[in-house]
């Protein structure tokens, strides 16, 4: 199984256990589990953001931070925490550019389309997740 498969698995693992304390567990006892992995997400960005200012400070940086962002998982845990190199417009740019070429030499098959929904569901499922921890709910 790939790591992106792996790290989607273990969120979706992460939020059933959550779901689980509230509905047994009671309301008190799933806010401190909640608190425990915002707690815990959050260690984990104040790292992340610590090595990538590390690697803008080392005249390797750059050429490093590219390709810790060609790794899906790793560039999915930058854009969790707000910390990857590219802004928005960059990314969709690129990831469009990525993807016409294929299009452009047969229909747009199924399995293209396929993955260009992964992608984007994993992207929406690690945001939705931020979103939640960050706010509390």
């Amino acid at each position: 199984m790939a790591a992106g498969d792996d790290a989607q698995a273990a969120g979706e693992r992460v939020e059933a256990l959550l779901a689980e304390l509230r509905s047994q567990a009671g309301p008190q006892v799933a806010a401190a589990a909640e608190e425990l992995v915002g707690s815990l997400v959050e260690l984990y960005g104040a790292g992340l953001a610590r090595i990538t200012e590390i690697l803008g400070e080392d005249e390797s940086g750059p050429k490093l931070m590219d390709k810790l962002v060609a790794d899906p998982l790793v560039e999915s845990l930058l854009l969790v925490h707000d910390l990857h190199p590219l802004d928005t417009s960059a990314r969709v740019r690129r990831a469009v550019e990525e993807v016409l070429p294929q299009l452009s030499r047969t229909r747009a098959t199924s399995s293209t389309w396929a993955s260009t929904r992964r992608a984007c569901s994993g992207y929406a499922w690690s945001r939705a997740a931020a979103r939640r921890t960050r706010s509390g709910t």
